[in-house]
């Protein structure tokens, strides 16, 4: 930072020089998280910059970094910038388009991010990771529109890109798997999963996302056995450090809730101690807090909701980070229960814990109540 400061000050400094400083200087800002000196280090150089390589490289930064202060008229009109500047590089373009479209997408303009993504598909000559990067985020802007067939079909093109980058082909299928997941096309969520595990190379962030989404789909077609093995895998060659380690517990209980209360017990009791003893009993906590709109909403009889909370009651006894999500689940449980409805059991729980689970009991309350 320093040296980058000297050249900047340095009065008889060449403008080459000088413009490479004042631009590795906002860099250097805007990692550090001073969005307003990278910005002024940006629109300096913007100023001396003089090839359409270089003013490209400013104003898509510029972009970045107004996007990530808020400022998203500017954002956009630096993206723009750079989409109508002549003889702009062809990645940098490519690039400008797509968070351009990404931005349009987040204020709720799908046709325009549509059309941004699917300019930058169709070019020619591109790096294939900009065309990878350009699927994916097209599907987001599909989703929105719940277009899901196309939704997919952007997927399966990353999919199928000889060249595409290792860990975008990989969250392609592991965004693949999830939508055939939803769609109860179980066999080929499984089958999206496992291929992520095969990519040579595939980053451990990815492997894990994949080993415990595996998971989901598997309980309702393999034995309780086999998702306990599947499981355990997870934990054992998951990244503990990454993001993904644990899965996301909600969607593996609303899956386990599927299978029918017969079955609950032993699945909770195969769940639970694996989660305990890799140190993630806290996210499972958090998840079965949330599952609690599954349960709420899923038109089980008050015996069941009965057996559910009875599980849970007996095989996390005595693990302290599950104790305040069994207490949510207890009050929540006594609250679908009610007649007339009421949410008077809450009032056993702190009020900040509290306000996370009275939105989940909508259709025990129902508006009126909330």
């Amino acid at each position: 930072m320093a040296d980058f400061t000297a050249v900047v000050e340095l009065d008889d400094a060449p403008v080459k020089q000088k413009t490479k400083s004042l631009f590795y200087r906002g860099v250097t800002y805007g990692k550090q998280g001073d969005i307003e000196r990278a910005l002024a280090d940006y629109t300096a150089v913007d100023e001396l910059a003089d090839t359409p390589v270089e003013k490209a490289q400013i104003l898509f930064n510029r972009g970045v970094t107004y996007g990530k202060q808020g400022d998203i008229e500017r954002a956009l009109a630096d993206y723009t910038a750079v989409v109508e500047l002549d003889d702009t590089p062809v990645h940098q373009k490519a690039m400008a388009l797509v968070n351009r479209g990404v931005t349009y997408g987040q204020q709720g303009d799908v046709e325009r991010a549509l059309a941004d993504c699917t300019a930058v598909v169709t070019m020619t000559d591109i790096p294939a990771e900009d065309k990878a990067f350009a699927f994916l985020n097209r599907a987001i802007a599909h989703y929105r529109q719940g277009d899901i067939e196309r939704v997919l079909a952007d997927y399966t093109a990353v999919v199928e890109m000889a060249d595409a980058p290792v860990d975008l082909k990989a969250e392609a299928l592991v965004n693949r798997g999830f939508q055939n997941c939803r769609a109860k096309k179980l066999k080929e969520a499984v089958a999206d999963y496992e291929a992520v595990l095969e990519i040579p190379g595939v980053s451990a962030e990815r492997c894990t996302e994949a080993l415990f989404a595996k998971v989901e789909p598997m309980i309702e077609l393999r034995s309780r056995g086999e998702i306990g093995q599947a499981l355990t895998r997870a934990f054992k060659e998951g990244d503990p450090q990454a993001s993904e380690y644990g899965g996301t517990p909600q969607d593996l209980l609303w899956m386990v809730l599927q299978r029918g209360p017969a079955e609950w017990d032993s699945y909770v009791s195969e769940i639970v101690p694996l989660f305990v003893k890799y140190g993630v009993a806290e996210k499972l906590g958090q998840g079965l807090t949330k599952s609690i709109q599954h349960l709420d909403e899923g038109g089980f009889s008050i015996s069941q909701i009965d057996t559910w909370n009875s599980a849970w009651q007996q095989v996390g006894e005595g693990c302290d980070n599950l104790e305040i999500p069994l207490r949510c689940l207890n009050a929540a449980v006594e609250v679908m229960k009610a007649a007339p409805p009421t949410d008077r059991p809450l009032f056993q729980l702190p009020l900040e814990i509290r306000r996370i689970v009275r939105p989940l009991l909508n259709r025990s309350l129902g508006e009126s109540e909330r």
